[in-house]
């Protein structure tokens, strides 16, 4: 057997949270967001994204960061194997027309390319998305970095496995470094491809909105 070929998708698994129950009707929508102060910003298994801290900050602080959001929603993921704990859900880069790899914040939308997953129970910040090349890996992986490159800062190897992914972890933060296009080799391994978004949880507060990223 030859040498599979991965598509640019939309994850099927990861993003199964598409079947999601708004727990409230009211979205906080703008015609744009003012997404200025993630420029450059850096995260990783510290469990920091620039000032910000997954488990520790809430969303006043998330917003003095990355400025209003485009978008917000709350509620829950009701995909399998579980339902995710309710959160509130802050989407930047949000619309109708933007890149595939774009996190829908609930099933109907709206799409956004950053979304800050703020834990309803304990109001902390819980998980991050982004495939927002403003944001950057701390090691220097960045959105669109082909594999080969990012695999040498990671000094990790890409498999495929539940996703196309690279698995970061701490005592602090998990952190996912998804990776699309590309050729799977017979012992699983995977050459060609990009970077194409990242996925930082917490420890004690994510929610839970996807099951393998």
């Amino acid at each position: 057997m030859g040498p599979v070929l991965v598509s640019h998708r939309r994850r099927t698994i990861a993003f199964s949270f598409l079947s999601i129950a708004a727990l409230s009707a009211t979205v906080v929508a703008t015609a744009c967001d003012n997404h200025h102060a993630a420029n450059g910003s850096a995260l990783g298994v510290s469990g920091r994204i620039g000032r910000l801290r997954v488990d520790v900050s809430k969303r006043d602080a998330v917003i003095a960061f990355a400025g209003r959001p485009a978008a917000e929603r709350r509620g829950r993921s009701l995909a399998a194997p579980s339902p995710s704990a309710r959160y509130d859900g802050l989407g930047y880069g949000c619309g109708r027309k933007t890149d595939p790899d774009a996190f829908p914040l609930v099933a109907d939308g709206p799409l956004c390319r950053t979304v800050f997953f703020i834990d309803a129970r304990s109001a902390r910040l819980g998980a991050v998305y982004t495939d927002d090349p403003h944001y950057r890996e701390s090691h220097g992986v960045r959105i669109g970095m082909p594999t080969a490159e990012a695999e040498r800062l990671l000094h990790r190897h890409l498999r495929i496995g539940c996703e196309t992914a690279i698995y970061l972890r701490s005592g602090r933060a998990t952190l996912t470094v998804a990776f699309s296009g590309g050729r799977v080799q017979r012992d699983g391994t995977v050459i060609g491809g990009h970077v194409d978004a990242f996925m930082l949880h917490g420890l004690r507060h994510d929610p839970g909105v996807v099951e393998c990223l």
